[in-house]
């Protein structure tokens, strides 16, 4: 079950793909972390991970997203110019409320990405 709730006020037309043992099972991704979903838009990517603990998360979590995001960067990088905006999503059903990722690490993945991470439990769709 879902730990985020996704926002689509504009109702854009959004597709959803499963990627932690699903696209990618732990035999095919061997010490390689990757995040639990993908959902895109026509022009917009967002990564999502989702977290259900206490403690010890957040770390965890942002680094499930950067391997994630190196490994779309590695493989599939003609496709990832696609989309306009890209935002990846720390979601944690313990701690629903907007956390403060440090700047110099989003600064960081912005700039070797063109990612922006949140560390919060809605994901806002937008046109």
């Amino acid at each position: 079950s879902w730990v985020a709730l996704v926002k689509n006020k504009n109702k854009v037309e959004v597709s959803f793909v499963a990627i932690d043992k699903c696209v990618l099972s732990d035999a095919d991704a061997t010490g390689i972390g990757r995040c639990d979903a993908m959902l895109y838009t026509s022009n917009r990517l967002y990564l999502v991970e989702l977290k259900k603990v206490r403690s010890g998360w957040k770390g965890d979590a942002i680094q499930q997203l950067i391997d994630t995001i190196d490994s779309i960067f590695h493989f599939h990088a003609e496709q990832l110019q696609s989309f306009q905006k890209r935002k990846a999503f720390v979601c944690n059903k313990r701690h629903p409320h907007f956390t403060q990722v440090d700047n110099e690490l989003q600064a960081r993945i912005y700039r070797e990405y063109k990612f922006r991470i949140d560390v919060q439990a809605e994901v806002i769709i937008l046109d």
